[in-house]
């Protein structure tokens, strides 16, 4: 596996990981958590903007 492929993957589970938080934000009913897992979903986002745009560099 040479580098290119082994980011795209990384990008790949970023993008699983923030979907997994999306499903976990819509379906939790009580509000405090909800917020925790916001949070979460904010920073998941972040990161994979971060993982695509240095994809996207290289």
């Amino acid at each position: 596996m040479d580098k290119s492929e082994f980011n795209i993957s990384k990008l790949k589970s970023c993008i699983e990981s923030l979907r997994t938080c999306s499903k976990d934000y819509e379906t939790v009913q009580d509000l405090k958590i909800k917020e925790y897992i916001e949070d979460a979903c904010i920073k998941r986002y972040e990161f994979t903007v971060e993982t695509a745009w240095k994809l996207m560099k290289k």
